[in-house]
């Protein structure tokens, strides 16, 4: 069983570069009240659960991402959208809207992946005292049956799923763990949070656009998929200063 997610991709031209999450502060500060596109209650608050609109990006450009029952939500903001990223980069922005499949199946075929920017919340005596390694393939592993979870993917029962996704999950590469300053729509908090980039394999087909960790609403904890270690040898390279925390 598949679900689907509508993305409002949006061509960044020219040397501009905008950060994902920069660019929801710019939607957010155009659109001001809509709490459903910034995974918040009625009341403003938080909202708990995966989100149903994630901001997500990549060098050339930046989108958001709808579970597609909220496709209204979409088109009925798309102009603000667009909008706020001419207004930042002086440009226009090109866009389009894309249908993504997400699917998950789980077999006996290793797979290798990495995540951008993991956000590791560490409030708890526990987490605070967790050696990192530990800590990221725990919320992983609960970040992908959760994920699955929310988009109704596989009718297993819960403990087939954890226990088959946990014995082939592997953690291959910790990158360049360091500190986030978390920011809401209202502006800088004092919280901290332990930001890190991620390879991983395990046995299970990962299709679309999956998010783990915190703040995916946000653009941060994107899985993608890692094609005969490419990524990580480009990671490697470029982020040569890594060091390890616990």
């Amino acid at each position: 069983m598949s679900t689907k997610v509508l993305v409002l991709r949006i061509g960044i031209t020219g040397h501009s570069r905008l950060h994902v999450s920069r660019f929801r502060e710019l939607v957010a500060k155009v659109i001001g009240e809509a709490p459903a596109l910034f995974h918040r209650d009625p009341d403003g608050k938080p909202s708990k659960g995966i989100p149903k609109v994630r901001f997500i990006g990549g060098k050339t450009w930046v989108g958001v991402a709808f579970d597609e029952e909220l496709s209204d939500l979409l088109y009925q903001h798309m102009g603000l959208i667009l909008q706020s990223v001419s207004s930042e980069t002086g440009s226009v922005a090109r866009a389009e809207v894309e249908t993504h499949t997400i699917d998950c199946t789980v077999d006996n075929i290793p797979r290798s992946y990495w995540i951008r920017e993991l956000v590791l919340k560490r409030r708890g005596p526990e987490a605070l005292d967790m050696e990192i390694n530990y800590l990221i393939e725990k919320r992983v592993l609960k970040g992908l049956v959760t994920f699955d979870r929310h988009h109704g993917l596989m009718e297993m029962p819960d403990d087939w799923f954890d226990t088959k996704l946990h014995l082939s999950f592997e953690l291959v590469d910790v990158i360049r763990p360091r500190g986030l300053r978390i920011q809401t729509t209202t502006g800088t908090t004092n919280e901290y949070a332990t930001l890190v980039d991620v390879g991983f394999v395990c046995c299970a087909n990962l299709e679309g656009i999956w998010s783990v960790g915190n703040l995916t609403s946000r653009g941060y904890g994107r899985i993608l998929k890692n094609l005969q270690g490419e990524a990580f040898m480009h990671m490697r390279k470029t982020q040569s200063n890594r060091a390890y925390i616990g």
